[in-house]
C-alpha cells in the first residue's frame, strides 16, 4: 500500500482538479461578461477584475461550490486508482503464487472460454498465456475424436445437472499437434445468486506414466507368450511339423504380418523357405529360395548374424523381390544356430516402418535359440530313428549300430532333459517376477483408480525391477544353454593366456574388494579358449563375492594326473557346508537370498557344462569358514604339452 501512495498521480487524476479550474475561469467569464453587457453594471474589465460586493459574493460562492465540487470528483477519482492498483498488485501475485505450481490450473466460464491458466499450463500446451486466454477451451485444446463426449458433460455440470467428478482422464492436444493425457481435478464456483459461473481445474501431466504402464504390460504380454510358445514347439520331433507350428505360433502370438523360416542347403549353398505365415504368406511360392547372401535373410545365413531394418529402403542388404505388391517397411532376421553351425535363418516383417524395438529383437533372439535347440532334439530324434530302421534291415552291422544308437540316445537324452529343463523353468520359476509384473499393475489400477500419488509410482518401481529379474534369469539361461549350441571348436590354448584374461575381465571387482590372485605355471590344453576364460571367471569372482571380512586371497594351479590336468582355485572366503557340495552345481541353485549375495545361481552349472563338454570333471572341497577349493580336469594334449611359467 505504502508503494501505492507514493507512485506519482495519474494524468486523468490531475485532470479532474484541471478542468474544474477552467470551469470556475470560464464562469467568471461568462458572468463579468452577462453582468457588464445585458445588465449594464459597468465596463467589462471592471466586472472582471473589480466586481461589486453583491457580484463578487454571488460569483464567489459558485466558484466555491464548483471547486468542491472538482476536489470531490478528484479525491473520489483517485481512491478508485487505488483501489484498482491494489486489486491488480493482488492479481498479479496470486498469478505468481499460481505459476509456482506444479500442476495445470485452468479456469472456464459458461461460454467455455479459457479466463486464467497458470504457467505450468502454458508449458504442456506449448502456448503464451495471451494465446490461450479467451479461447475456447474444447475447440482448441482438446482433440477432435474427444469433443463431442466433453461439450455434453460441460454442459450438463454448469446446468447443475451432474456434480464434478473428483477425478477423470483425458487427452489435450499441444500446438505441436501432440495428445497428451492429463489427470483432472474439477470444482465449481457460483455467483451470489447460486449460478455457476466458473469451473476450476487441476491437471496433471500424466503422459510418460501412461506409456510406461503400458510398455510393462506389453513386455509382460510378450515374456508370458515367450513360455507358452517356447513350451509348444518342445514337444514336436518330427521336423516339418515343427517348423509349421513354430512359424505360425511366432506369427500369431505376437502379432507379426508375416514370419517365415528358412533352412540351409549346404549342397546349393542357399536357402529353402520351408514355412510361412502371415500378410505377405501367399506371395512366395512352395519352392521359394535364396542364394547365400542375398537380400536380409541371405546376409544373415552368410554372417551368422542378426540384420534390424527399421526402414528397409535405408538397408543395403535388403532386397525387394515383389516391387509394388510388398510395402516397404521394417524386417527382422536373426539365424538358427546349433554351435557353429548355421542350420537356417527366422525372418519376420511388417508393413510399417520402425515396427521393431530392441524388445523384439530379445524376443525373436530367444525364439530362434528355442527352435534351434528344438530343431536340434529333431534331428537327434530322426536320426535314431533312421538307425533303429538300419538295425532290422542291416543285422550284420549290430555291434556298431548298437554303439551309434547309444550315441544317439545318449546325445537325445541330453538334448531332452535341457529342454525339459528350459520348459520347467520357464513355467515355474520365471513367472514370479512376471507375476510381480502383473500384481503390481493391477494394485496401480484397482487401488489407485482415481488417484495417483507416490504410491503408484513406488509400485511402477516394483513391477519394473520384476521385469529386469525376469530379464536377468532369461539371459543367463540363454548363456547356460548356449554353451553347447555356441560352442567354438577345442584348439590349443594357453591357460595362463586365459587366466590373465579373466582376471583382466574382473579387474575392477579384484581392486575394489582389495583382492590377491596368484598362479603357478599353467599348461597348454586343448580347448574352446572363450570357455575356458568363462571357467575361471566364474570360480574367481565367486571366491572374491563369498568373502569374509579379510580380503579375498586366492590361488590357482595345475598338476599332471595321467591322461589329464588338475586344476585347483583355492580362496579364504566363507565356506559351503558338505551337504551342499554337490547342490552348487545345479542350475539356479542358490544358497544364500539375493540381498545377501546378487546374483541367480547359474555360474557354477554354466562352469560344470563347460568342463563336462571338455571331457573332464568339477568338484569342490570346503568346510564352513575355512575357505574352499574347487578343483576340475581337462584331458591333456600329450607329451608335447608345453608349460609356461608365469607367476
Amino acid at each position: 500500500m505504502h508503494a501505492a501512495k507514493d507512485k506519482p498521480r495519474p494524468a486523468s487524476t490531475r485532470r479532474i482538479l484541471w478542468i474544474g479550474a477552467g470551469v470556475v475561469a470560464l464562469y467568471w467569464v461568462l458572468e463579468s461578461t452577462v453582468d457588464a453587457v445585458i445588465f449594464q453594471r459597468g465596463d467589462l474589465v471592471g466586472q472582471l477584475f473589480a466586481p461589486g460586493a453583491h457580484e463578487l459574493w454571488h460569483r464567489s460562492l459558485v466558484a466555491c461550490v464548483i471547486s468542491a465540487f472538482s476536489i470531490y470528483a478528484y479525491l473520489a477519482a483517485a481512491a478508485r486508482k487505488r483501489i484498482e492498483h491494489a486489486q491488480e498488485e493482488k492479481q498479479e501475485t496470486t498469478q505468481k503464487y499460481l505459476d509456482m505450481a506444479g500442476v495445470m490450473l485452468l479456469a472456464l466460464d459458461t461460454s467455455e472460454k479459457v479466463t486464467f491458466i497458470n504457467q505450468k499450463g502454458c508449458e504442456i500446451l506449448g502456448y503464451e498465456r495471451g494465446e490461450i486466454i479467451g479461447k475456447t477451451w474444447c475447440e482448441h485444446f482438446l482433440p477432435e475424436h474427444t469433443r463431442q463426449d466433453v461439450k455434453p458433460v460441460f454442459q450438463a455440470l454448469l446446468a447443475g445437472e451432474i456434480e464434478p467428478a473428483e477425478y477423470f482422464e483425458n487427452p489435450i492436444l499441444t500446438k505441436n499437434g501432440e495428445e497428451r493425457t492429463i489427470a483432472w481435478h474439477n470444482t465449481i464456483l457460483k455467483d451470489d445468486a447460486g449460478n455457476i459461473n466458473r469451473v476450476i481445474s487441476s491437471g496433471e501431466d500424466i503422459t510418460d506414466i501412461k506409456r510406461a504402464e503400458g510398455m510393462l504390460w506389453q513386455r509382460a504380454v510378450q515374456l508370458s507368450l515367450l513360455n507358452e510358445v517356447g513350451s509348444k514347439i518342445v514337444a514336436v520331433l518330427d521336423l516339418d511339423s515343427l517348423l509349421e507350428r513354430a512359424t505360425n505360433l511366432v506369427q500369431e502370438s505376437f502379432g507379426y504380418h508375416h514370419a517365415a523360416i528358412f533352412a540351409m542347403d549346404r549342397e546349393q549353398d542357399e536357402l529353402a523357405m520351408r514355412t510361412k505365415a502371415g500378410s505377405f504368406a501367399h506371395l512366395y511360392p512352395p519352392d521359394h529360395r535364396l542364394k547365400l547372401g542375398q537380400g536380409m535373410v541371405g546376409w544373415v545365413a552368410l554372417h551368422g548374424e542378426m540384420l534390424l531394418a527399421n526402414d528397409v529402403n535405408a538397408e543395403p542388404h535388403y532386397v525387394n523381390l515383389y516391387p509394388g505388391v510388398l510395402p516397404d517397411g521394417s524386417e527382422l532376421s536373426v539365424p538358427l544356430q546349433i554351435g557353429e553351425e548355421i542350420v537356417g535363418v527366422l525372418d519376420v516383417q511388417s508393413p510399417q516402418k520402425n515396427a521393431f524395438d530392441e524388445n523384439d529383437v530379445i524376443v525373436i533372439e530367444t525364439l530362434a535359440d528355442q527352435i534351434a535347440v528344438a530343431m536340434e532334439n529333431a534331428r537327434l530324434y530322426n536320426a535314431l530313428q533312421q538307425e533303429l530302421e538300419e538295425r532290422v534291415r542291416a543285422e550284420a552291422i549290430r555291434a556298431q549300430a548298437e554303439k551309434r544308437l547309444e550315441h544317439y540316445a545318449a546325445e537325445l537324452e541330453r538334448s531332452n532333459k535341457e529342454l525339459e529343463q528350459f520348459a520347467y523353468i520357464a513355467s515355474h520359476d520365471l513367472q514370479e517376477p512376471l507375476r510381480m509384473v502383473t500384481s503390481y499393475l493391477q494394485l496401480i489400477e484397482q487401488r489407485y483408480k482415481g488417484q495417483l500419488d507416490e504410491s503408484a509410482d513406488d509400485f511402477i518401481g516394483y513391477a519394473v525391477d520384476g521385469v529386469a529379474r525376469m530379464q536377468m534369469l532369461i539371459h543367463d539361461l540363454l548363456t547356460y544353454s548356449r554353451v553347447s549350441t555356441r560352442a567354438k571348436p577345442f584348439e590349443p590354448t594357453n591357460c595362463a593366456d586365459v587366466l590373465n584374461h579373466a582376471l583382466a575381465n574382473l579387474k575392477l571387482a579384484v581392486e575394489e574388494s582389495g583382492a590377491t590372485v596368484t598362479f603357478d605355471g599353467l599348461p597348454t590344453v586343448a580347448a574352446d579358449a572363450t570357455q575356458l576364460i568363462q571357467v575361471f571367471q566364474n570360480l574367481i569372482g565367486n571366491a572374491i563375492k563369498f568373502c569374509r571380512k579379510d580380503p579375498p586371497r586366492i590361488h590357482v594351479s595345475a598338476k599332471r594326473k595321467g591322461a589329464k590336468w588338475l586344476f585347483s582355485v583355492r580362496d579364504n572366503g566363507i565356506g559351503i557346508a558338505p551337504e551342499h557340495v554337490e547342490r552348487i552345481f545345479l542350475i539356479f541353485q542358490r544358497l544364500h537370498t539375493r540381498e545377501e549375495y546378487p546374483g541367480t545361481g547359474i555360474g557354477l552349472a554354466v562352469c560344470k557344462k563347460i568342463v563336462e563338454r571338455h571331457g573332464g570333471r568339477i568338484w569342490v572341497e570346503s568346510q564352513p569358514e575355512e575357505g574352499s577349493t574347487f578343483y576340475f580336469t581337462i584331458p591333456a594334449q600329450g607329451e608335447a604339452t608345453k608349460i609356461e611359467q608365469n607367476k
